[in-house]
Order: C-alpha cells, then structure tokens, then sequence
C-alpha cells in the first residue's frame, strides 16, 4: 500500500505538470521554509548543528522555532538539496496523509459492516487524491504553510490506530507509519496544529478510544508514545527555548486574533471546493478559505458512521465559532497554549482531514465486496473486486484526463459537476452500487484540480542552490563576509526570495523572513518610538530610518544593489566590527539608548564608549586597554572564536543578539556570565587576562531525555513486533 501510495502521489504531480525542477511550495516557502531546510542541511545530519545562526536577522535561534525533522536530517546525510528535500518532504506529508486516510477508512467500514472491507488498487488511488490532494491540503501546500499538515500528523495517527485497533486491522506497518509520523510532527515547527489537533480535535479522538481497551490498544498507545519520546530531546530544546525570556514570542502573550477573526461569509465560501467561490481578500484568502467540499454529501450514506460524523460536526462547530469570536468560545483564546498562535481559523483543520476517511469509509461499507472470514492484513489477502474491471478501468481514464484538462473548465462548472458526481455516487450506492465507483472517482479528480487552482504557475522562482553564485560573487569582492557577524545589506532583492535573499544564499544579514529574540522586537521599537507587534516577522532595514544605528551595532560592511546591469556594491560607513569594548558600561533602559543613539552625531564613537545594560544585575564599568583580534565563525554559524588582550575585567559587546542558550567560554575553558547589552546585542563578562572567547550555542540534551528516547525506540520495536505477531495468528487462524 504505501509503494502504491507513493507512486500515485508522485505520478498526480506529473499529471499536473509539475517536473519537480522547482520547489512545490510557494510564498512563504520561498522566503522562510526553503531557506531553514538550506540551513539545516548544511548543519548535517545531526539536529544539533542548526540550533543558531548569527547571520539571519542579526543572530537567531533556529532549530527550536523551525524544529528538526528526522527526514530533513536524513536528506542531508544523503546528500540531497534543498530544493529536492523540500518537494521530497511535500510529498512524504501527502503519503502520510493518504495512508492514514485508507486505514480509517477501511477500519471504519469494518466496523460498520461488520465484514473486512478493504480497498482496491483503484480505490487507492481514488484515495489518494481524496486525502492528499485535498483542495484545503492544497492552500497549505501552495502558500508553504506546510507546517500545519506535519503538526496535523499525531492527530491522524492516533485517530487511525484507534479505529484498526477496534476493526482489528492493526499490523506491523501501521504501527511503524504511525509512530514515524507522530516523530516528525511532534518535531517541533508543526506546533500550531498539533495544539488545535488535541484541543479541537479532542471529541474526534475521545469518539476513537471510548471502548474498553485490548491489547491492540495498548499497542497503539505503546507505538505513539515511542514516536514522541524518539524525538524527546529535540522537544526538550525547543521547551527551555520557548519559556526563556529571550523566546521570539512568550507563551503567555495572546495573539489569537492579531490576524483578525474569521467572518460568517468566510465559512460560507469554504463549503465549495473551487477557488472561484471563496470569499476573502486575494492576500490573505489562503487563510479564510478552508474548502470542505461535496464530500459532505457521501458522507451521508454511513448509517452506521452517524454518531462518528456528528462527533467531526461538533469539533468543526467549536472551531468555526473559536476562529469566528463567539463568546464564550473565544475565551479559549485566554490559555495561554492557545492564545500563543494566531490564525484561529486553522482550528477546523482536525475535523476537515476527516471529511474523506469518513466519505470513504461510507462507499466502502455499503458498496459490494467480496466477503472474508478474518480481516486481510496484506496485499496478497485482499478481495478481488467484483465489479467488472474494465468499468473501473474506464472510471480511471476518464478522472485523469479530468485532471490534465480541468483547469481548462471553468471553477464554477466544475463545482456543480463534484457536487453531482458526490449525489451520483450516494444515489448509486442506495440503488446501483456498481456506478458508485465511477461518480466517486470523477468527484476525485474533480478535486485535485480544485486542489491544483491553488497554485500560481506564473510566478518567479529560481532553485535555491543557484544563490550560492550570488554567495560566491560576494565574498570575492568582500573576504570579510565569509563571517556569519559580517553582514551585508541586499538593497531591492528579487522574487521569489525577496528579502530573504541573503538568509537563502548563506549570507549574514539583518533583514529576511524569521522570528527573532523579543530583545531585537524592543531594540527596534524603542528606536522607532512606537511599539512592533510580537507577531513581526518579516525585515526589511535598508530604507529604514534606523538602519544608521543598526548598520553600526550588526557590522554591516556592505549594501549591495540589484540592478538590470548586474551587482551594484557600496561600501558602508566603517563600524567597531563583530564584537568590540566599549569604555564604559552604564545603566539604563531601551528609551535611554534610543534617546543616546539619536542624539550622536557619530554613532559609532558613541558605541565604542558607552554600553547600555539593564535589568537584574546591571551594574556601571569601567574598561581600559582592552582590544579585540580576529573574530572569527565556524562554517555552520554558530559558534564564534574572538581573540582577545585584557589587562583587566571588561565588558565584550558581540554584534548578535543574545540569546539563553548561549554559552561563553575563556582559553581555560571557564564559563563566562552572558547577558544583554545595548537593549539586544549579547554582551559577555571577560576577566583579565584572556586571550580567547569561544561563543556557542548551547544544546539543551540533558541525559534522561537521551535515555527515554532509547525507551521509545524500543517501545516502536515492541509494538511493531507485538502486532505482526497478532496479525500472524489472525491469519493463521
């Protein structure tokens, strides 16, 4: 089943005219996801290596926002591309999803029909279409919001495992699917759908495990467990991030509707599935259309899925009036879990991934089968299907050329189409089960057009490994800039990287696509005069009024201009460099050293003889004689090496931003106390005499977490092993 699955994913893209020489996922994928996978595979396969980068948005935390995934990790210790790894990782997220779909499916119908009920190769691929190229999969895919599918997956596993258990369908490879997928969605950057998942989606999964547990309960239970405790340390990283005082945003700080709440109208635009219907502003109706679709429709012929399918209305109905700020739902925006992701409009994702296992579990209980004595647990057991294969042959022709032409039908036409085709296969189902079938699979095809609208063909795009020229041509013109803390300045960047051009092309840079410290949030606010909302995540400096003073506190040496004739370079005014000892060390606030900077006429004088410290601790200093060498970073840009002479304890200012993992150490190897300077920068206590500071990121990996992640593999080993055991006897039996 899952090579099955794989080639008609694959072979779907190809249908649809996409050769993979370009990253599937757009928009924010090609400012933000594209760039981090880069990152992460250029720290290697272990996660450890792409905790922190001094050369994205002045310095920032990486693998505990972005997280780790176990397959992007493999693609690097493969040597993949980033290009490649992304469209791969697209791909594994459809898989994932379709294979969750079928189980439930066929668990569903087996336990509605009280007979084995299992799907054909073309009812597989029908499948596949109906679940991983569903249209609202689709504006996730299309916008890079990818993240919501991988956080969606803890969700679909322990719903699907529940369902096999109780349909006794659970064997081996389930078990294993399940617990990597739990693994990479417990990852850490799918955080937002993995909170909606168990809040919203908690009457779902209640409806799933309220039976009186067996053994194959208890292996389910054992499997999930062992994909979160593999990925444990990971978590425990992205955890001591999150609650620090330096996190990009505070757990507590509400933001819920920050994006704005849904409207009634929005809702009533996602019931189609074609783009032509949706209501919602051109720039942000990936996020107000949520398509469900005519599936709705065959749901209805599950009589015996009635309950269940009043259970995924309820959860939808909690979301719709959460997202829509209804009191008193909306006052789940108070938890601070919650109110830490906006967009609340994504908690309808849970009960939408529902909508086509539980459609199809309603074709595959009541259309004609052949009829088992024990559940099939492999390929070589399942029923040969009775209706004529020429039929279904004829049924899968017709929905391909459906899928190489639709985009030629008009959106509305073919709406009116998929909701027929839906009525034609419930109407089938009641008095000619034969057809149901074919009015099914048209439906699917119908829908992965729908699916494919969602993306724009006509935008530019270049392969992200093709930035490593820009890389190159720079670093010949400028040697410096081969330091993670020597930044440059990319003026008018082009799409589709935009102003993440430098963070894609390995090039240390204040501007681009990414969430860092809050320190950096107050340094600019304090700077502008009013406040910048904690959701900010999107730089763009050149222009801006305060760039004089970060251009000197982020040594950016150099503004490069795009032009039609090629590179336009400009070398900025001088500053201290990466790091630097200022004279003295004063006490005050962000407003006091945003009213100094303002006032200097000579902002690079003013730094190199006075740092602003504040908070618990801060103290005056005084510092003579001290100087700073070479300065210099590790190719994966997180550890820096400054040489250093101090005739006596001085204050070191590092051009980064501070960060709580960070760790300092002299040539001794003694730790040195860190802490903020100049509002966001990091500053670090040197004692006299040193020669060498070494700045690293620390990994938080303590011990038990290493030790449970053993645990859980092992319990992935028992509960794979325990269940083909039980799916040996049954079919023994």
């Amino acid at each position: 089943m899952l090579a099955e699955i794989t080639v008609a994913v694959v072979a779907t893209w190809l249908l649809l005219a996409w050769f993979f020489d370009r990253a599937i996922e757009q928009a924010d994928a090609s400012v933000l996801n594209l760039p981090y996978v880069a990152s992460a595979l250029r720290g290697g396969a272990s996660w450890t290596s792409n905790v922190y980068r001094f050369g994205v948005v002045g310095g920032s935390a990486m693998q505990p926002i972005g997280g780790a995934s176990p397959f992007v990790q493999l693609c690097a210790l493969l040597g993949v591309s980033a290009t490649t790894t992304l469209n791969a990782l697209t791909c594994l997220l459809q898989i994932f999803v379709a294979f969750f779909g079928i189980k439930t499916a066929e668990a569903l119908a087996t336990t509605w029909s009280g007979a084995p009920r299992m799907t054909t190769v073309a009812e597989r691929i029908v499948a596949v279409w109906l679940c991983g190229f569903a249209p609202a999969i689709g504006w996730r895919i299309a916008v890079g919001d990818e993240h919501l599918i991988l956080g969606l997956l803890p969700f679909l596993a322990i719903t699907t495992l529940a369902w096999c258990a109780r349909a006794r369908t659970l064997d081996a490879v389930t078990v294993l699917v399940a617990a990597a997928a739990v693994a990479h969605g417990m990852s850490g950057i799918g955080a937002q759908s993995v909170v909606y998942g168990a809040t919203f989606g908690a009457p779902i999964v209640i409806a799933s495990l309220a039976r009186r547990w067996t053994r194959a309960e208890c292996l389910a239970v054992a499997g999930l467990l062992g994909g979160v405790l593999v990925v444990l340390p990971r978590l425990v990283s992205l955890a001591a991030y999150s609650v620090s005082d330096d996190a990009a945003r505070a757990v507590g700080d509400s933001v819920a509707y920050s994006y704005g709440a849904s409207s009634w109208l929005d809702w009533l635009g996602s019931v189609p599935w074609t783009r032509a219907l949706a209501h919602g502003a051109a720039t942000t109706i990936n996020e107000q259309n949520i398509p469900l679709g005519p599936l709705l429709v065959v749901i209805a012929a599950a009589r015996s899925g009635r309950r269940l399918a009043a259970v995924v209305a309820v959860s939808a109905l909690l979301a719709i009036l959460y997202a829509t700020d209804v009191w008193p739902v909306r006052m789940l925006s108070d938890v601070p879990v919650l109110g830490a992701f906006r967009v609340p409009a994504r908690a309808i994702l849970p009960a939408v991934v529902m909508i086509a296992p539980l459609a199809l579990a309603a074709f595959l209980a009541r259309r004609p089968t052949a009829v088992l004595a024990t559940p099939p647990t492999d390929a070589a057991t399942r029923p040969i299907e009775p209706a004529p294969w020429r039929r279904d042959a004829l049924a899968m022709a017709v929905a391909v050329l459906v899928i190489i032409a639709g985009r030629a039908v008009p959106g509305v036409a073919r709406e009116v189409l998929a909701w027929g085709a839906c009525g034609g296969t419930l109407l089938a189902l009641r008095w000619r089960p034969t057809l149901a079938f074919p009015a099914l699979a048209l439906a699917a095809s119908l829908g992965v057009v729908a699916f494919d609208e969602r993306f724009l063909r006509d935008v530019p795009h270049e392969r992200i490994e093709k930035l490593a020229e820009l890389r190159d041509t720079l670093v010949a013109q400028e040697p410096a800039l081969r330091s993670q803390l020597v930044r440059v300045e990319l003026v008018t960047p082009p799409l589709p990287y935009d102003m993440s051009t430098a963070f894609a092309a390995d090039l240390a840079s204040l501007d681009g696509v990414w969430y860092p410290p809050r320190r950096f949030l107050a340094l600019l606010s304090a700077l502008k005069g009013h406040a910048i909302p904690v959701t900010t995540c999107v730089f763009q400096l050149a222009r801006d009024p305060t760039f004089r003073v970060l251009q000197q506190l982020y040594d950016v040496q150099l503004a490069v201009a795009f032009t039609a004739n090629g590179l336009a370079l400009e070398r900025l005014p001088p500053t201290n460099g990466p790091a630097w000892f200022p004279a003295r060390v004063v006490v005050g606030d962000a407003a006091a050293f945003a009213a100094a900077m303002h006032a200097s006429t000579d902002v690079r004088a003013e730094l190199a003889a006075t740092a602003w410290r504040d908070g618990a601790g801060a103290a005056a200093s005084q510092c003579t004689g001290a100087t700073v060498g070479s300065v210099t970073t590790e190719g994966d840009g997180q550890r820096a090496t400054i040489e250093v002479s101090t005739p006596a304890p001085c204050t070191l200012v590092v051009a980064t931003n501070y960060v709580a993992m960070f760790t300092a150490t002299d040539e001794a190897r003694h730790e040195l106390p860190t802490f903020p300077i100049d509002v966001a920068l990091t500053g670090i206590a040197v004692p006299a005499h040193a020669s060498r500071i070494e700045l690293a990121a620390r990994v938080s990996t303590p011990l038990w977490a290493s030790l449970l992640a053993v645990l859980g593999a092992a319990a992935i080993a028992w509960a794979a092993w325990a269940a083909a055991r039980a799916s040996s006897s049954a079919r023994a039996s």
